[in-house]
């Protein structure tokens, strides 16, 4: 039995870990000499959904790196502000409410599969099984 308030979330996405190999060449060579192997993790918008018994709520959540976030802030600024200024006059544009949109990462088939998956066990958990 789950204890009251808490709240599951599983996340459906992961970042990729790619094996990066650092070259350089030598003095006077043509050749690349290979220094080492590392795995790097790349950073992607993940997904991620969470529910409530209790209180019969599901959410998704989207991770979103700083740099992306800070750019995506910026276009909706200027979004708003154009916005604002093709207002007819008299017409007050509400800049701060202007919506902004995020999307996740392309999902693979794999990754759609686990999202509707997911998706299902947290609405049954949430709502309770359809009939």
């Amino acid at each position: 039995m789950m204890e009251v308030g808490h709240v599951p979330r599983e996340q459906i996405t992961r970042n990729r870990v790619l094996d990066r190999v650092a070259e350089h060449t030598t003095y006077g060579s043509t050749e690349p000499v290979l220094e080492a192997t590392a795995q790097v993790e790349v950073q992607r918008r993940n997904l991620h959904v969470q529910w409530n018994r209790d209180a019969a709520w599901l959410q998704v959540a989207v991770d979103i790196p700083m740099h992306e976030l800070r750019s995506l802030l910026a276009d909706a600024e200027r979004e708003a502000a154009a916005e604002a200024s093709s207002q007819p006059p008299g017409l007050e544009y509400f800049t701060d409410g202007h919506p902004v949109r995020v999307w996740s990462d392309v999902l693979s088939r794999g990754e759609t599969n686990a999202a509707i998956t997911s998706l299902r066990r947290a609405r049954d958990a949430a709502y309770g099984k359809d009939a």
